[in-house]
């Protein structure tokens, strides 16, 4: 729903600019890579430094012109351009990243300093998986990979259950005969033009010796084994049930005897979680930058987000 300055007025100059730097849609797009990918970010660029010299840390007080975002593909660190001081504020973290555009032809590469860089970390991971991740986050769709394989078989089940639902058997006089005198692929020919008939006119076509049955399968317990399969894909993520599969209110839970009032409580305390935790301090980087060319400091922009 958005945030919203405490002083309106005094913080128009820093509203302006987040306007102009199109902030909310550029911290979006690095967001949704952050958990597609694992990891993204964005570029501050200054319009001044010349690209050979992005590895030098951002001038406070430089002017932001523009905003890149990139994925973690885009952004690579090494563990020897680390911060190893476990004093700093940012240890752990890159002093340099290597960018790598996947625009630009010919993959160069050019060292920006971190300084320039709003990090967008995906799903945190172990410290030693981190490392291993080239010092990112893990994708959402990591964890989702069991379940998602299982929604999409067990779709795809259903789908062939309700095409098996209702069999039509013909029974022939002589079948097996015919086949084993080499009559099969008239036997074949027949059938087309019968499903053909069936398909254009609506009606079945037999000869009169034939014998035709109708077998209807049966669907029970099918509903219950998907909902448990929704339910466990639903486990993997934290949106709730009515909003994943886009049901109405009091349908999420029925399994667990939940209500979808609970559930939608639940997501909003959530979503407050990622907005002060998560999504904050990146805003707060970003205002910090913009109070170092407009006259004053971070704090004297408070601003409070809206709730859902």
């Amino acid at each position: 729903e958005g945030y919203e300055f405490e002083d309106e007025e005094k913080a128009e100059p820093v509203q302006a600019e987040l306007t102009r730097l199109q902030w909310d849609s550029k911290s979006k797009e690095a967001w949704i890579f952050a958990r597609l990918y694992g990891g993204g970010g964005i570029l501050m660029n200054d319009g001044v430094t010349p690209i050979e010299k992005l590895h030098e840390p951002l001038n406070p007080s430089s002017k932001i012109e523009s905003l890149v975002v990139l994925n973690r593909w885009e952004l690579i660190s090494f563990s020897t351009e680390m911060q190893r001081n476990i004093i700093k504020p940012d240890y752990g973290h890159p002093l340099l990243y290597r960018m790598y555009p996947r625009q630009s032809f010919g993959q160069t590469a050019w060292e920006v300093h971190a300084s320039r860089i709003i990090r967008f970390d995906g799903k945190r991971l172990p410290r030693l998986l981190h490392i291993r991740n080239n010092f990112w986050g893990d994708s959402v769709l990591t964890a989702l990979k069991s379940a998602l394989g299982d929604y999409t078989i067990s779709g795809d089940s259903v789908a062939n259950a309700l095409h098996d639902f209702r069999m039509i058997i013909h029974k022939i006089k002589g079948l097996q005969t015919s086949v084993n005198a080499g009559k099969g692929e008239n036997i074949t020919k027949r059938f087309s033009i019968m499903n053909m008939v069936r398909s254009v006119l609506g009606i079945q076509v037999i000869d009169a010796e034939d014998d035709v049955v109708v077998q209807s399968g049966s669907l029970t317990g099918v509903k219950e084994a998907w909902e448990i399969v929704k339910e466990k894909l639903q486990a993997y993520t934290d949106i709730p049930h009515n909003i994943l599969f886009n049901s109405g209110p009091g349908t999420a839970g029925k399994l667990g005897g939940s209500s979808g009032d609970s559930e939608e409580s639940q997501w909003f305390n959530i979503v407050a979680s990622r907005q002060k935790h998560y999504y904050r301090p990146r805003m707060d980087q970003m205002i910090e930058v913009i109070a170092g060319y407009i006259g004053g400091e971070k704090k004297d922009y408070p601003y409070t987000f809206n709730k859902l």
